[in-house]
């Protein structure tokens, strides 16, 4: 455990306790110690004891001021998840519990929850180098392939909101790697204090029980987490071609419920299609703009996007939405439909070095780009949206006669600022001809959304009344 600093005026959590007991051990830093000992060399029960005795003589001012709870950040400064940083840790829960089979331990190491959320972050270690288990060589090389699914599990039953996982990893050393999952919990209703079970079927490659349960803890997050029940629907018709003919189809969405909480805003919506048995059924999924009291557009994060796959068949999804004033009263949705959808055109090339850069999307929204950087390994670029712009296409590269660039084996990320409603992109260059490829850029272009139409009939005016 490393040197605890204590300043005159101390703030205390609520959590102290369980910061005591639990035994850190990436230790515990409070702020500002003035003239504190650098050079103490006393057992770190000794430090705790001094450190509960100060507690009880100095001014208490409020919450502990500690430092890296979630170390997480610290070996991934590009995490996706980076501008969440600070959330996460004032409204962490410390776990600290691990399982270890055939030389590997995977560690729970905290979670934070709200209504919206619950984010766990974990370390798998391993007693031998990653690359030297078996199949570890292709597990060091891909840390997508090494990261466990680490799911949560409520009784028996696995708490889970379909569409894409938002999870991420990141490799500590050639022994270590560490990573953090954000499920959605908004479709269900989980107390304070439930157990729940961290668990993963197969850990770099060991497939054993890796079960963790612990108590949830949602005290932190309680006071400015607001959960709405709304249960509005409206139903869409429409036409499909089956069997040679063209029938009539029925959309009916709802609205279930409107979690604004720390960690995210979800909207839950239900779907359910009647239409004839096909392997492609129409569906509405994230096909949908919010807007707030003013009208101002409010952002739609489509990660949970589910398709039906039978008729008359209801699939429940939660969609993140960014949202500045936590204050709203009420909010709109509105479908849209695309015409005309296939005519979608690319916008003027607009040269890199004239920033900021502006593309108007359709009539309803415009893209700027404020800031774009082409690195030896990287590309970076960050934009804000403006106005009403569901979907926005990657931006296109070409070079200084207007040619389109194609990578090769490149990827890109995206982290939202959620609080500033701005994105950062960033694009790996995986590949020498990458590489050479990203020095050719000069201007970029981006495809244009005129064929989107809002279905204002067919809103859902949605009241949030405390």
């Amino acid at each position: 455990m490393k040197d605890i600093k204590i300043s005159d005026n101390i703030e205390v959590s609520s959590k102290l306790d369980e910061y005591i007991l639990k035994g850190l051990e990436e230790g515990i830093e409070i702020k500002n110690y003035k003239n504190s000992n650098k050079n103490n060399s006393k057992k770190p029960y000794l430090k705790i004891a001094m450190l509960v005795g100060a507690i009880s003589c100095a001014t208490i001012t409020g919450a502990y001021a500690i430092d890296k709870i979630i170390d997480y950040f610290k070996y991934n400064k590009d995490s996706i998840y980076k501008y969440e940083e600070e959330k996460m840790q004032e409204h962490a829960q410390v776990i600290n519990k691990s399982v270890k089979h055939d030389g590997v331990e995977f560690r729970l190491d905290t979670v934070v929850a709200d209504d919206s959320y619950i984010v766990l972050n974990y370390t798998v270690t391993s007693d031998k180098e990653i690359s030297k288990l078996e199949g570890g060589e292709e597990l060091i090389n891909n840390v997508y392939m090494a990261n466990p699914f680490v799911r949560l599990l409520r009784g028996d039953k696995e708490v889970f909101d379909g569409g894409n996982i938002e999870n991420e990893a990141t490799f500590v050393s050639d022994y270590q790697l560490k990573g953090m999952i954000r499920h959605r919990v908004g479709r269900y209703d989980i107390k304070d204090e439930t157990i729940l079970t961290a668990d993963t079927w197969e850990v770099f490659g060991i497939e054993k029980d890796w079960s963790i349960d612990f108590k949830l803890d949602k005290k932190s997050t309680k006071n400015n987490s607001y959960k709405y029940d709304i249960n509005k629907s409206q139903t869409l018709a429409g036409t499909m071609e089956h069997k040679g003919k063209i029938v009539e189809t029925k959309n009916k969405f709802t609205v279930d419920n409107v979690t604004i909480s720390p960690l995210g805003n979800l909207i839950t919506i239900t779907e359910e299609v009647d239409a004839p048995e096909s392997d492609n059924l129409p569906y509405i999924g994230d096909r949908f703009v919010l807007l707030d009291e003013e009208n101002n557009h409010l952002d739609v994060l489509s990660y949970s996007l589910q398709v039906p796959d039978k008729p008359n068949k209801p699939i429940t999804s939660s969609y993140e939405f960014l949202l500045n004033n936590k204050d709203i009263k009420s909010m709109t949705l509105v479908p849209i439909e695309y015409e005309n959808a296939m005519e979608s055109k690319l916008l003027n090339l607009t040269p890199i070095n004239k920033l900021p850069i502006e593309f108007e999307i359709s009539k309803y929204g415009k893209v700027k780009i404020d800031n774009f950087e082409i690195g030896e390994n990287q590309i970076r670029y960050s934009y804000k949206k403006e106005g009403i712009i569901p979907y926005l296409s990657d931006l296109i590269f070409c070079d200084e006669n207007g040619e389109i660039l194609f990578f090769e084996n490149s990827f890109s990320k995206e982290s939202v600022d959620r609080e500033n409603n701005k994105v950062d992109v960033i694009i790996n260059l995986e590949t020498k001809k990458d590489k050479e490829i990203a020095k050719k850029i000069k201007n970029v272009t981006v495809y244009d959304d005129n064929g989107l139409k809002l279905m204002y009939d067919k809103k859902i005016d949605i009241s949030l009344d405390k």
